[in-house]
């Protein structure tokens, strides 16, 4: 006669119950009084992990996502979240959202780069990570800043007046922005100059960063009417996080992570779209930093899915779509890129620092600031593009004559009525990027923390659903 084993679940005891498995065909009872623990149907039951999809690389015994998969989720089987350290959550999140963080050198036995050799985690990273090429200022905008740069060293009220000029010359122009900002700098390094030095030793908060100095420099940059781009600040939440965390999380009500500023554009249908997610925080040493940059990585893989799974996007495009973040720390910050590179794995890149001047003589970093984040916000403004465009495409689609006759006909066929030669999809490699993605995850509130039991959300070898 067969057995098997049933939690029971009281309120203050846990009991393990042996019965025979014809006293429960027999009995219609059992139910009533024995709950079976089980997991919900967001997770997985078994807590034997699988090898996941991607390919195993040449000196590799696994492939990558299942060698950060598996890492952590030997960590994490047991325990607590909220109980862990910042290296373990990291590994964890990251893991657990199916990213290989390469900005992430720390050798700590938990950390995800603990896994690899000296030699593997260099050819990951030249593998995995585009180098990035900065788009200059033009010419004429970069001579006008080089002579204020110069100016500003030996006479600094001198070189503010210069930047008014400027100003003057190319008011309520894009041009006008370059100017705008370095007057701006010019008068905190006059006035504020404590703020601009990680040395200093003056008590300074998060929110004095934040409204010092970054509001004015990243307004400047991202508040832009012509292109349909604004910024919203303070703890806002985005709907595709929220989206994402209602696939991972089987409840009613889900807020997905605040965003110290988001950057986002509206789409044709008035969809509010998020294209570049930034934290803050006072340094780069606190728990608040490490936080941030997991919800970063994780906002910019969420960003970034809208592309990957849309069928309207072909493959080219996709291969060279990202994800975008901004984690500042401070006057200093880093700009970060997700990208889907194999089934089921993402890889988390240093796309550049950014870094502003603590002296009048070394204004000219602020020039190298504004070549990166302007390159970035041309990036968003193609991603705006091909958001437009599948909208459009979706509307196409529902419209379409095959939809409304009922035919077994897919509208994302190339034989649709609402394709042509110049449709930004078509071949069968843009399904491979629909298969490729991932679940997001996000960790259990400090409320709800209870030991991991070894089961994971459903979606962490596969599609979403």
């Amino acid at each position: 006669m067969s057995t098997f084993n049933v939690n029971v679940k009281s309120k203050r005891n846990k009991i393990n119950v042996q019965i025979n498995a014809s006293d429960v065909a027999s009995s219609s009872d059992t139910d009533n009084n024995v709950e079976t623990t089980r997991p919900t149907k967001k997770m997985k039951k078994t807590t034997i992990m699988p090898d996941e999809n991607d390919k195993v690389l040449v000196g590799f015994e696994k492939s990558v996502a299942s060698m950060i998969k598996k890492h952590a989720h030997t960590i994490y089987e047991g325990k607590s979240y909220h109980k862990l350290n910042d290296s373990q959550k990291n590994s964890i999140s990251n893991a657990f959202n199916s990213i290989l963080d390469l900005t992430d050198n720390d050798t700590n036995d938990d950390s995800q780069r603990s896994l690899f050799t000296d030699s593997q985690w260099l050819d990951l990273k030249r593998l995995m990570s585009k180098q990035k090429t900065w788009t200059p200022l033009d010419n004429a905008i970069q001579k006008k800043l080089k002579i204020i740069e110069t100016l500003a060293v030996k006479d600094i009220q001198a070189a503010y007046r210069k930047c008014l000029e400027s100003q003057i010359t190319y008011a309520m122009t894009e041009n006008e922005t370059y100017f705008e900002i370095y007057a701006f700098l010019l008068k905190i390094l006059h006035e504020k100059s404590a703020i601009l030095n990680s040395a200093s030793k003056e008590k300074l908060s998060e929110g004095d960063y934040v409204i010092t100095l970054w509001s004015r420099i990243l307004s400047a940059i991202f508040e832009d009417k012509s292109h349909n781009m604004f910024c919203k600040w303070g703890d806002t939440v985005p709907e595709e996080s929220s989206a994402a965390k209602k696939q991972d999380i089987n409840a009613t009500t889900v807020i997905g992570d605040k965003i110290d500023l988001r950057v986002c554009t509206s789409s044709p249908s008035g969809k509010i779209i998020d294209l570049l997610s930034v934290e803050f925080a006072k340094d780069s040493s606190s728990g608040k930093f490490f936080a941030d940059h997991r919800k970063v990585l994780r906002e910019a893989k969420a960003n970034a899915d809208r592309f990957y799974r849309s069928p309207f996007l072909n493959s080219k495009i996709k291969k060279n779509t990202r994800g975008h973040c901004i984690q500042i720390a401070g006057p200093v910050g880093q700009m970060l890129e997700v990208a889907l590179v194999d089934n089921g794995l993402y890889a988390a890149s240093h796309l550049g620092s950014l870094r502003l001047p603590s002296t009048q003589m070394d204004l000219r970093y602020l020039r190298t600031l504004l070549e990166r984040l302007l390159t970035v916000k041309n990036i968003l403004l193609t991603q705006k593009r091909y958001y437009e465009l599948i909208e459009h495409s979706e509307q196409a689609a529902k419209k379409s004559m095959e939809s409304k006759l009922n035919m077994d006909s897919s509208p994302y066929s190339p034989s649709s009525p609402t394709s042509s030669p110049s449709s930004l999809s078509s071949s069968s490699t843009t399904n491979k990027y629909i298969s490729w993605v991932r679940g997001t995850w996000f960790p259990p509130s400090i409320k709800k923390d209870t030991k991991c039991s070894g089961v994971w959300h459903e979606s962490l070898f596969s599609p979403p659903k």
